[in-house]
């Protein structure tokens, strides 16, 4: 089961070697780095690796800039992807093999991680943010991918297009998309990634917040989400 690891870096390389030195087990081919108008000659740290560079847009373009990644991995044999953010430094190398066995029990994984509070497991962060899947760090596989593109909402996307622009809320989103398709949402303190608290909740303004809202009332009732918990593993 093959696996490629997406991280998007936009101006982070004091990181980028950090997390580098935790991919080690990943080959260097299998790793695809999305550079999001970048000015810190962040290109000049790779070698062998599939670096895309992306000199367009304004704003908050991480989930685009995901999609930009997924563009040219989903058209490869891969079986998961691996997400991380350009300040989001794995604990560990990863254990391909761990990975391997615990996506055998779920559709997509959720790393432990700085930005949000896991200890309760709670799929729900709040009353306006849908789920708390963050896509700092995780996995999913990449059949469950190709089924959210081809969603008409999602308007060929993974991370959807509304959120363009501003920070926050096209991760957790997903999670929802995630939900509606009937897939199984792990959990993992096995895997934990780490960086600063630069996002919150409370920095999601109210646009993002207004489109989460009706986003996922076109897909789901929302009160329906209020039970549902990861699956630990």
């Amino acid at each position: 089961m093959e696996i490629a690891s997406l991280i998007i870096s936009n101006n982070q390389i004091d990181s980028i070697p950090l997390i580098q030195s935790k991919l080690k087990n990943i080959p260097k081919k299998d790793q695809y780095w999305v550079l999001d108008r970048c000015t810190d000659d962040s290109y000049t740290l790779f070698n062998d690796e599939n670096v895309i560079i992306n000199n367009e847009g304004f704003g908050f373009l991480a989930g685009k800039m995901r999609d930009l990644g997924l563009d040219v991995i989903l058209e490869k044999d891969y079986d998961y992807v691996i997400f991380l953010d350009g300040d989001r430094v794995p604990e560990k190398e990863f254990n391909l093999e761990q990975i391997r066995e615990k996506m055998l029990l779920v559709d997509a994984l959720q790393f432990s991680c700085t930005l949000f509070d896991y200890r309760e497991h709670d799929f729900i962060y709040s009353t306006f943010l849908y789920s708390k899947l963050v896509s700092c760090g995780m996995v999913i596989k990449t059949t469950v991918l190709k089924k959210v593109r081809k969603m008409k909402i999602m308007e060929g996307r993974c991370f959807h297009s509304a959120f363009d622009g501003r920070w926050g809320a096209e991760d957790n989103f997903l999670g929802v998309v995630l939900h509606c398709l009937g897939n199984k949402i792990g959990f993992t303190t096995d895997i934990k990634v780490k960086g600063p608290l630069e996002g919150s909740s409370t920095n999601i303004n109210i646009n993002q917040t207004q489109i989460i809202q009706a986003l996922s009332s076109k897909l789901i009732s929302l009160d329906s989400l209020k039970n549902f918990k990861f699956i630990v593993v």
